[in-house]
């Protein structure tokens, strides 16, 4: 699975993953961000860096920008900017889904927060399922 990840001036990072493709698409994406806060250790309470997580899938559009030292894999369109605005929303050791993601992974929402945030620059709000850290099911 290839991945990208953009940084901007406020430390902020948005990964991309290009083999998100398919029928389980959805449901991978959520696993990849269990997966991420397990790493950076959410799942004990004791995380080596605090970060929190942004899921929304649909379709984007992907390419190099640029020209030589310049030249950067990105991801532009409506999706890209939901899932960084959840991103900004999630707090450290949260994950917070999109609903339609959280449809198109078929994810059991029993136990979770749902929240209705507005973002910045879009006129609709976004329902979202929040996920706290927990240790992940081994696959």
């Amino acid at each position: 699975m290839g991945s990208s990840t953009s940084s901007s001036a406020t430390r902020r990072s948005l990964c991309s993953f290009r083999a998100f493709a398919g029928e389980d698409h959805a449901a991978r994406a959520v696993a990849a961000a269990r997966e991420l806060l397990h790493e950076t250790g959410h799942h004990d309470g004791e995380p080596w860096i605090p970060i929190g997580i942004g899921v929304h899938t649909g379709v984007a559009h992907v390419g190099w920008v640029g020209e030589g030292d310049a030249l950067d894999f990105t991801a532009l369109g409506d999706t890209v900017n939901i899932a960084a605005r959840l991103r900004a929303a999630a707090g450290p050791g949260e994950i917070l889904i999109s609903e339609a993601t959280a449809k198109a992974a078929d994810l059991d929402t029993a136990g979770l927060e749902h929240r209705v945030l507005e973002l910045r620059g879009r006129e609709q709000s976004i329902g979202t399922w929040t996920e706290a850290a927990r240790t992940p099911v081994a696959a």
